[in-house]
Parts: C-alpha cells; structure tokens; sequence
C-alpha cells in the first residue's frame, strides 16, 4: 500500500520527467548496441573482401624536386604502404625476405611481435650482415630468424611477406602440396637420402633421384604426418571463427582487419630504400587463394629446411635468436 500511495502521490509533470530518463537510457541502451553491431559487421566486411594491389617502385606523377614534394615523402612513400599492411597485422607475419634495410620496416615488424603477432623471418645468409640490414635487430627483441647454410653457393633470393595467414596443418600442407606438384615428397625428418622423387622430377641441383633438397645435404623438409589430426584455421570451422574473432577484435572492434585468409605482399622488390624510391620494381599484395596458399607451404617448407641451417646472430653467448 505505501508504494501505491507513493506512486499515486507523483504528478503528471513527475511522470514526463520519468518517461524522458527512461526513454534517454533505452535509446542509448539501443544506440550501443547498434553501434557495436555495425562496427561488427563493418569489421567483418573487411575479413570477407579481395585486396588485389599493384604498385611499381619507379612509377609516379612527380619528382621531389616538385612544389610541395619533399624528399622525405617521395622516398618513404612505398614504405609506408608496406608499414601499413604490417600495423595491420593482428595474427601472424611470415617474412621470406633476401634483403631487409629499411628502418621504418624494421620497426613495424617489432612492433607486430610486441602486440602479440607471432613474427617469422627468413633471410640469405649472403645478406645477413649487409649494411643497415635489419636482422641483428630483429633478433635482439627474440623475433626468430632462420638463414640457407652459409656454405651453400644458392641464394635465398625470395621476397614476399604473409600477413595473417595461417600455418598450415600436417595435412592441409600435404594437401597444398599434392594439389600444386601432383604429388608430395617430403619425409618425416633429418635423413641419409631423403625420399625418391617420382619418374620425371630431377632435384634442382640437377640430381635424377633418391634425394628430395636441392644443396640441402639429404635433409627432408617438413614432415607429413597425415595421422596428426589438429587441423588449423583453414580446415576447422572452430579455429577459423576463432581466427576471426581475433581480426575483428572482440565485441567486434577491431579496425581495418585484413582478409580472414590473410593477404601476400610479393614480386621484385627487395625491402631496401632504394628497391622502394628508385628501382624498376614491382609489387603485388593479394588476398587471393590460389595465390597465398603456394606461398604458406614454400614458408613452411624453409622454415623447416633451414632448422638445421647454423645461427647468424648470437645474444649473450647463449644459443643464437635466429636458430629458434
């Protein structure tokens, strides 16, 4: 009865004022969640959408000697295009680079490792210790670097970056693998003489057979256990949604995720100031399929080979960073 009473006691002028805080906390209720919402579904528009890029080195509208034009600008401007895709990172970065001396590049990827990217590099020997090569720095903040044996007379001569993608299972490696060559002859570790390739595949190194690694000294490359049945983001549902969640950011907050297949960034271009402000070079980044997956089994496939390649860089006297 007391709050009968009370509710009758308050006025018509107490009930408006009642109804407008009610309906101010209801619309911004609704206007929060609609937010997140769209913030959601914008941020899920960018895993789903194609990048398709491609840019020349030597290719531009000005000089910068131009009006307005600094040199600083017109030499870091590829850079920053390779830097941005890399600030965007929020899974992984795999880099198979012959050269890296940009700073800026450099920075990016410590930056990456520092926000939780797990960071990969492969690099040439040959290049290891170039002047303002980026590796020794790379290493010191424990991002892991492998390098070809130094012995080898082959250059580790790739350029491309994987930028969220994920790391293949033991099966979906096979399968990659199966599907580009018609067949897959990795083995199942270190060995004496690798496995035989099928009739008509000569080694690159000009061998006809019993052997798998070209200049690899009769090492297999990554083992194909088809019995291991973890799977990963790209034949799991669970870890694909999982995968997801992290691009889009929790509670759908994330901005400008990449593709949820991840992108590559490659072509002629090395990561040097003068491949990206003066050269005739080239670069391509693309989120297409059949484009990314070759890429993620030849990373894999080194990364693997050159385990057992001897560190380049060692901290502290203790085991180098760059054979982790």
């Amino acid at each position: 009865m007391p709050v009968v009473s009370t509710l009758g006691s308050v006025s018509r002028r107490g009930w408006v004022g009642i109804g407008l805080v009610g309906f101010v906390l209801f619309s911004d209720l609704i206007w929060t969640r609609t937010e997140r919402w769209l913030s959601a579904r914008r941020a899920r528009r960018y895993t789903e959408a194609t990048v398709a890029e491609v840019f020349f080195a030597n290719e531009r509208s000005n000089r910068p000697d131009d009006a307005g034009v600094s040199m600083d600008r017109f030499t870091s401007e590829h850079v920053q295009r390779i830097v941005d895709y890399l600030d965007r990172a929020r899974v992984a970065v795999y880099l198979g680079m012959y050269i890296v001396t940009v700073d800026k590049i450099g920075d990016a990827l410590i930056r990456a490792k520092a926000r939780g990217v797990r960071v990969r590099v492969i690099g040439c020997s040959s290049m290891a210790y170039s002047s303002g090569s980026q590796m020794n720095k790379m290493a010191e903040q424990d991002i892991p670097i492998r390098f070809n044996d130094s012995s080898s007379a082959y250059l580790m001569h790739h350029k491309f970056c994987l930028i969220d993608t994920d790391w293949l299972c033991a099966g979906c490696y096979h399968a990659e693998r199966v599907r580009r060559l018609g067949f897959c002859c990795d083995g199942s570790g270190p060995s004496s003489g690798g496995s035989a390739l099928p009739v008509g595949h000569a080694m690159v190194n000009g061998g006809g057979g019993g052997g798998l690694v070209a200049n690899g000294g009769g090492k297999a490359i990554v083992p194909c256990d088809l019995a291991d049945r973890s799977g990963c983001a790209r034949c799991r549902k669970v870890l694909r949604e999982e995968k997801e969640r992290v691009l889009v950011g929790e509670g759908g907050g994330g901005r400008d995720p990449l593709p949820a297949g991840g992108i590559i960034i490659t072509g002629s271009t090395n990561w040097t100031m003068q491949a990206l402000s003066g050269n005739w070079d080239n670069m391509i980044v693309t989120s297409r399929p059949e484009v990314v997956a070759p890429f993620q089994a030849e990373f894999q496939r080194l990364w693997a080979c050159f385990a057992w390649s001897p560190p380049m860089f060692e901290r502290g006297g203790g085991r180098a960073a760059a054979g982790r």
